[in-house]
C-alpha cells in the first residue's frame, strides 16, 4: 500500500492525473475503508475539472469518516466550483479546524469568495491563510501551494499585482520556485 500511495502522490504533484487516478482507484479497491484515499482520489478529479465525480468521492469519504474537516473543506470548494455557494458556505461555517488546518480552511474560504466574485474578501482570506501557513505539515503545505498555483477559482487573483506581491512577501523572491510555478514574469513572479 505504501508504494501505491507514494507513486500516486508524486504522480499528483507532477500533474499526471491519469496515473494518479489509476493508482488511487487501485488502492481504494484494495482498501475501501480508507476515507483519506477516497478524498485523495477526489482531488485528482478536482484538478481535471470533473466536479460531479469529485463531489461523489468526497461524499463517499465523508460516509466513512463524517467529521473529517479536510474532506469537508474540499467538498465546500467543490460545491463553489459548481456555483453552489450557499452549500459551500454552510459547510465552511460549521467547520472547527485545528490550528494546523486553519490556513487551508482560510485558503478554501478565499477560493469560495473568489469564485463568487468577492475579490477583496478573497485577498483578505488569502492573506490570513498565508500568515498561518507555517502551522501546516509539509504534505498539506504542498497541496496549499498547488491550490494557489492551479485552482481555477484563484485564476483572476493570481494575475493581480497585489496578490503577486502578497505571495512574494509570503514566500520570498523565489516565489515561482517555491510554489512550483512554470513560467515567470520579469519580476520573478508566476503568471499562474
Amino acid at each position: 500500500p505504501y508504494a501505491i500511495l507514494t507513486v500516486a502522490y508524486f504522480a499528483y504533484l507532477s500533474e499526471n492525473y491519469a496515473l494518479c487516478q489509476d493508482l488511487y482507484r487501485r488502492y481504494t479497491e484494495l482498501y475501501p475503508e480508507d476515507a483519506a484515499e477516497w478524498n485523495n482520489l477526489a482531488l485528482t478529479f478536482k484538478r481535471a475539472g470533473r466536479y460531479l465525480e469529485e463531489e461523489h468521492l468526497y461524499r463517499r469519504a465523508l460516509a466513512l469518516e463524517p467529521d473529517n474537516s479536510n474532506t469537508e473543506n474540499n467538498l465546500a470548494v467543490n460545491l463553489a466550483h459548481q456555483g453552489r455557494f450557499d452549500e459551500a458556505e454552510r459547510i465552511m461555517s460549521g467547520l472547527k479546524p485545528a490550528a494546523d488546518e486553519r490556513p487551508y480552511a482560510n485558503l478554501h474560504r478565499a477560493k469560495i469568495a473568489a469564485a463568487k466574485g468577492e475579490t477583496k474578501k478573497a485577498i483578505r482570506l488569502l492573506r490570513t491563510a498565508l500568515a498561518d501557513v507555517d502551522a501546516m505539515d509539509t504534505f498539506h503545505h504542498i497541496e496549499f501551494r498547488q491550490d494557489i498555483r492551479l485552482d481555477p477559482a484563484l485564476a483572476k487573483l493570481r494575475k493581480m499585482k497585489k496578490v503577486k506581491r502578497l505571495l512574494r512577501d509570503a514566500y520570498g523572491d523565489q516565489t515561482p520556485i517555491r510554489i512550483g510555478a512554470r513560467s515567470v514574469d520579469s519580476n520573478g513572479v508566476s503568471d499562474g
